[in-house]
């Protein structure tokens, strides 16, 4: 066994995962209550920061679940220690399972609330992934939404007066979840 793994350091070319056991300290922003999935299983997720990065929680239990929601109500932040976070290039993912412990958290962390920015459909194409934006436009047209692996999804085109865009917006469970801006920027 080489050492690295002894010491349990990681290696993308060992070709080993990049997700660790380890603890965390954040502040809340946003949790769901507890979710049914399609196979019936238990879960929620939740957003917050460590004051320099956004953390995206996924939770299986009903306690953790309400530990959090009792510290994000206080406005604390929390130390999460024997979970598994995936680090990301905008975010990271903590996975929270039965073993992991929340407590209160001795460490201050100011969260600033950034509002989206509005933009233009032209100002759109010059961002790079992952930005998030206020787009004020009128729906032009939409298709009915056709189904995929995991949900529906709905081709819409929208205009702001002096662009078109073509949006694929993405419904999740009946509610919806995302839409993906890409493609279909033209001139009117």
């Amino acid at each position: 066994m080489s050492l690295k793994r002894k010491l349990g350091e990681t290696s993308k070319d060992e070709g080993e995962s990049s997700s660790a056991t380890t603890s965390v300290e954040c502040a809340i922003q946003s949790l769901s209550p507890m979710k049914k999935s399609k196979k019936g299983n238990n879960y929620y997720v939740g957003v917050g920061s460590d004051g320099q990065k956004s953390l995206r929680f996924i939770g299986f239990d009903s306690e953790s679940n309400k530990t959090l929601n009792s510290y994000q109500m206080k406005g604390q932040s929390v130390s999460i220690r024997n979970c598994t976070l995936k680090p990301g290039e905008k975010e990271d993912e903590v996975f929270i399972n039965r073993n992991t412990v929340i407590e209160e958290s001795t460490k201050k962390i100011d969260v600033k609330h950034t509002l989206f920015q509005t933009r233009t459909i032209s100002q759109i194409q010059e961002l790079e992934d992952g930005v998030m934006v206020h787009l004020r436009a009128k729906v032009l047209s939409t298709e009915p939404p056709r189904a995929v692996s995991r949900g529906l999804v709905q081709d819409v085109l929208l205009c702001d007066g002096s662009h078109t865009i073509g949006v694929q917006v993405a419904m999740f469970f009946n509610q919806l979840k995302t839409a993906s801006m890409k493609s279909k920027l033209a001139q009117m």
